[in-house]
């Protein structure tokens, strides 16, 4: 059954919302000067130092964190999303719960999902509350050059967290992976923001911006300077990731707080092909699209028109810009639809999808013009897409991928 692990850890309140980035800056760190060896990456096996790549194989271990917070209609969804992880993903899912919502969470799981599939659940007990998104609290390193790969959970240095526990759950994850951990000084590169391939490291520049407010790029007046914070993330990542190529998404700001709700990455290598996000795309969508009379109505259908003319009004120059800086890296870049809400409302992103091995789980939302527009396109590019209706967990500004943090897969080491 269940594997039951207790870890005791204070209690607090209070959540940082998207919008208190900045409102104040911890006081000035030093930048880790501890090295990690290398080699050469050759074409048979990774060697050296990467952010796990998104793009390395079937998911081994992955982690989600249940929140205490979400509506019953979020809770449905977050359920079917597991079991669905559990039927099509080989590895294991570890699941930080708060010690007063464990019964919840056992009954869920339990009454839902077969013996061996309860086999491959580990849930970790805890006296913490964790935000559901796993993916903003990590970062996944790995060292290939073991003879066993080596894998360590990282805190970024961030501002904020969706819940304060969250900047405690590394170390949870961590010791209950078997897996090292660490704290990352000056360096804001939350899972978010981040998506990291065999070979690129695709990094939002909020992540640049947030970092200055720990005290990256800082001048010898005590100002900080976005080059000089965009000179040390690039040599802190030619330095400690050489085998992977810093990307860095927007000029002086991206079109949406983290770069996994408008950019996915298909294919890195001979064939480069990115998704990214069009705004304009979903205005000619909407127009014709059917939708499910079950959750949408008219109404609804043109607050989504209104969102995408706004979101497209506000950003369409920086999402050019980022489409044509990926197609002189090479990409074949494919616009896919894309809603994001003015306030308060259903963030529609396809582009947060999570990979394990050929296969796809993207967001649906009941649009089938577009729900199967996206499925589609990665038909076409080798992809299983194997759909999940997210969509009221979307309302809280994220999708499968931020539900989510993979930290090991199945790569080319084929380690077990």
């Amino acid at each position: 059954m269940f594997k039951i692990v207790n870890e005791n850890f204070s209690r607090s309140d209070g959540i940082k919302m998207l919008s208190e980035i900045g409102s104040e800056v911890s006081s000035e760190k030093n930048i880790s000067s501890e090295k990690i060896g290398y080699q050469s990456n050759t074409t048979d096996v990774f060697k050296g130092n990467y952010i796990l790549p998104e793009n390395a194989g079937e998911i081994k271990k992955m982690v989600m964190s249940y929140d205490v917070r979400m509506t019953e209609k979020m809770k449905k969804e977050y359920f079917d999303a597991l079991k669905t992880f559990l039927k099509e993903i080989p590895g294991k899912i570890y699941v930080v719960v708060s010690s007063e919502s464990y019964q919840e969470l056992y009954n869920q799981i339990s009454s839902k999902i077969d013996n061996e599939m309860l086999n491959r659940v580990v849930i970790i007990k805890s006296d913490i509350y964790p935000s559901i998104w796993a993916r903003d609290s990590i970062q996944v390193f790995v060292n290939y050059n073991q003879k066993n790969e080596e894998v360590t959970v990282a805190k970024p240095d961030r501002t904020y967290y969706p819940s304060p526990h969250d900047s405690i759950v590394y170390k949870i994850v961590a010791e209950n992976t078997g897996s090292k951990f660490t704290e990352l000084q000056k360096f804001a590169i939350d899972g978010g923001n981040t998506i990291a391939t065999k070979n690129y490291i695709f990094i939002g520049i909020d992540s640049i911006r947030e970092s200055m407010l720990k005290g990256l790029g800082r001048l010898e007046n005590g100002q900080t300077s976005l080059d000089k914070a965009k000179q040390e993330f690039i040599r802190f990542f030619d330095e400690n990731f050489p085998n992977q190529k810093l990307f860095i998404v927007g000029d002086n700001k991206q079109p949406v707080f983290h770069i996994d709700m408008f950019l996915t990455i298909l294919r890195d290598d001979d064939e480069k092909v990115a998704l990214l996000g069009n705004p304009d795309l979903s205005l000619e969508m909407l127009n014709d699209s059917e939708y499910d009379p079950s959750k949408y109505n008219k109404f609804d259908i043109e607050k989504f028109k209104e969102d995408a003319t706004y979101f497209a009004d506000q950003h369409r120059e920086e999402l050019k810009k980022i489409k044509e800086k990926l197609e002189k890296e090479g990409f074949k870049v494919i616009d896919v639809p894309i809603v994001i809400p003015r306030g308060p409302g259903i963030f529609m992103t396809y582009n947060n999808m999570l990979f394990s091995g050929n296969r796809a789980f993207v967001p649906k939302y009941g649009m089938e013009k577009m729900d199967s527009f996206v499925q589609n396109i990665l038909k076409e590019n080798g992809f299983e897409p194997i759909p999940i209706d997210v969509t009221n967990i979307t309302t809280w500004m994220g999708a499968i991928h931020c539900i989510t943090n993979v930290i090991d897969r199945y790569d080319t080491e084929k380690s077990v």
